[in-house]
């Protein structure tokens, strides 16, 4: 639960025996214990709590188990990482860079979930600590590609999308004219037409509009054309 004590998680041999929880053969125990890793990572110095237990070596070996395993290391290692660029740089060095291509690989997994937190894991390690791992720009346009399209999907993946959509073009005029191309300004104003959107899903669409059309006058102009008196419309609510 979001209300549970997450200090109190890190006190003593808590972590120790969340970590055997990690490592249990029950598929179940071990998805809930990567959940509530992911978290106690609130805080720069809880990330750094976790990161030193050994949780990240744990995380990355259920990598290579079931999907839904697969899915709560990523929740995980996303929480571990976010905002912090020194357990960026710890997971981008692991294995001499196995578990960062393991993780690469799965955005075209088939799972829109796992292609989501994949992405999502990646973009926090960029936004964290820019340029760290070899031939990033191309990875980050390939997820760009991949999260665009999940803008779309129903459910907790279509929410959360839209930010990090917002993490993935940050500060990158080149990847924003990439999303411009792939018609993410026409999606995202798509999805405020629709009417009353989730706050955190509003927030993420609002966010990625702000970071689309931070550089590019052709993605001004693109939010213009859509109906600017709708989204306007569907704004004022927020904006009151």
């Amino acid at each position: 639960s979001s209300l549970a004590p997450t200090n109190d998680m890190l006190i003593g041999q808590r972590m120790e025996h969340l970590l055997v929880l990690l490592n249990s053969a029950n598929e179940n125990v071990a998805e809930v214990a990567a959940h509530i890793i992911a978290r106690c990572c609130e805080t720069p110095q809880h990330q750094h709590v976790v990161a030193n237990t050994g949780a990240m070596q744990n995380l990355v070996a259920l990598l290579s188990e079931s999907a839904r395993r697969r899915e709560a290391a990523l929740d995980g290692l996303s929480s571990l990482v976010k905002n912090n660029p020194e357990i960026s740089l710890r997971l981008v060095a692991l294995d001499q860079g196995k578990a960062l291509d393991s993780i690469i690989k799965f955005v075209k997994d088939k799972a829109p979930r796992t292609r989501f937190l994949a992405c999502m894991c990646l973009a926090n390690i960029s936004r964290s600590c820019p340029c760290s791992y070899p031939h990033e720009w191309e990875i980050r346009a390939s997820m760009l590609a991949v999260v665009v399209k999940l803008i779309e999907e129903s459910g907790q993946v279509g929410e959360d999308s839209p930010m990090v959509l917002a993490d993935i073009v940050a500060n990158s005029e080149e990847l924003q004219r990439a999303a411009y191309k792939f018609d993410a300004i026409v999606k995202l104003c798509g999805l405020l037409r629709r009417g009353s959107l989730p706050a955190k899903q509003l927030e993420g669409v609002l966010m990625a509009l702000a970071e689309l059309c931070s550089r590019l006058e052709d993605s001004r102009r693109q939010l213009l054309d859509q109906d600017a008196d709708k989204t306007v419309r569907c704004l004022c609510p927020v904006l009151k």
